[in-house]
């Protein structure tokens, strides 16, 4: 956990409390699923192994079924023990059907003094050498559970969350592996932009160092998340869930608040949101930066993004497409007595051939036999919000526009 240093120290000490894992290999059953643990070979680490804890979901050794995974990275300080007391929110979910059986594999993270801030270190230090952390998870650790687990290796089964330092490593690995995940629950985030502030501990493990330098700006910048929005590929979205407590840590230098965690939450939402490739949501709990926020953040999150994990590849579309080449926004179907649809929709180019006065035209499309398309708009913009069936087989669309329609009415 990044801020300050005696938060990560005391979610140690909250942790002692809670139940021990069974040994390496072995597994431990209470109500619900199973808790066991193992390693995973990395190349990207040379060889060594990255320990993890897997949550398999009850019933998981009776059957045949392939499952979604969660990947849950721990904070900074803390240990692969930290994630496995969202085992009972996790039964509960499953239990009620609010999400469909996952496996949670919650990985070990111990490099950098706990502090690799889930990165591919260049920090060349005899001190705290720099390790390929990124890699070894997003890719060596994934292979593993592919190859071990009854899952589905696909983008749309995966998910990857993180708190804190992990929250940060969950965003990294969301939008620097489109291919590998489809949704992040990304809590309190130890995210800044454009640097960490001066007291930071995400400057102190190597984590975004280069050399014998233990933090690089440029390097930090080149990872962080306003580089990778631009280059996000719409064809591969990604779905959003941050949230973060009203009570977090605040920067002691006034000159810092830009940096509390509240207020970076709030920004990374505001910037991902503006992504055509992202869908985020942001929630504001009443909590500071310990479990207090991240339990409940969790289970929210998982309410929200756990419906639309998938262990089925995507077979395309069921219909064909509206729209054009440019940015369109849809608006509204009616459904019609003799089978055909209304469509209702924003258009940035022309459609089945008709004029394009400029910017954002409002359209509606008819389907069936006798279909048919018309086009308006002004050199502004043009929305439409809602359509409507009438009784003779006519349609009531309803929207704005910035031009004038008519001559009459003006913006």
């Amino acid at each position: 956990m990044p801020l300050p240093r005696w938060i990560g120290a005391a979610a140690l000490a909250t942790l002692t409390a809670f139940t021990l894992l069974a040994p390496p290999g072995e597994t431990e059953t209470r109500a619900g699923g199973t808790l066991t643990t193992g390693s995973a070979p990395s190349p990207a680490l040379g060889g060594e192994a990255v320990a993890y804890t897997a949550y398999l979901p009850a019933g998981y050794d009776r059957g045949s079924a392939r499952h979604p995974v969660l990947y849950l990275l721990h904070g900074r300080g803390d240990t692969m023990q930290a994630w496995t007391r969202v085992k009972t929110v996790l039964d509960d979910l499953i239990r009620t059907k609010r999400i469909p059986p996952v496996i949670a594999v919650m990985p070990d993270a111990p490099w950098s003094e706990r502090g690799s801030w889930y990165a591919d270190s260049r920090y060349t230090g005899s001190d705290l050498p720099g390790r390929k952390v990124e890699t070894a998870l997003a890719h060596d650790l994934v292979g593993h559970v592919d190859a071990t687990y009854r899952t589905a290796p696909i983008r749309e089964a995966r998910l990857v969350g993180g708190y804190s330092m992990g929250g940060a490593g969950a965003l990294r690995f969301a939008l620097a592996h489109q291919d590998v995940f489809s949704a992040a629950a990304v809590l309190s985030p130890a995210v800044y932009t454009p640097l960490p502030p001066g007291d930071s501990s995400a400057r102190d493990y190597g984590a975004f160092g280069e050399g014998a330098a233990k933090f690089s700006d440029d390097v930090y910048r080149e990872l962080n998340y306003p580089a990778l929005l631009p280059e996000l590929d719409p064809d591969l979205p990604v779905r959003m869930f941050v949230a973060v407590g009203d009570d977090e840590y605040a920067n002691p230098d006034p000159a810092d608040a830009r940096h509390d965690l509240d207020f970076e939450s709030a920004a990374l939402y505001n910037a991902a949101r503006r992504s055509p490739a992202v869908s985020a949501q942001l929630r504001v709990l009443d909590g500071g930066h310990d479990w207090t926020v991240w339990t409940p953040a969790f289970e929210q999150a998982m309410a929200e993004l756990g419906p639309g994990l998938s262990v089925t590849p995507p077979a395309g579309l069921p219909a064909p497409l509206h729209g054009t080449a440019a940015t369109d926004w849809a608006g509204g179907v009616a459904a019609h007595a003799d089978g055909s649809l209304t469509v209702g929709y924003a258009a940035g180019g022309p459609v089945a051939g008709q004029s394009h006065a400029g910017r954002l035209d409002a359209v509606i499309t008819r389907t069936g036999a006798n279909g048919w398309t018309r086009q308006l708009g002004t050199a502004a913009d043009e929305r439409l919000y809602g359509v409507a069936p009438l009784p003779d087989g006519g349609v009531l669309a309803a929207g704005y526009t910035k031009g004038d329609l008519d001559g009459r009415h003006p913006g």
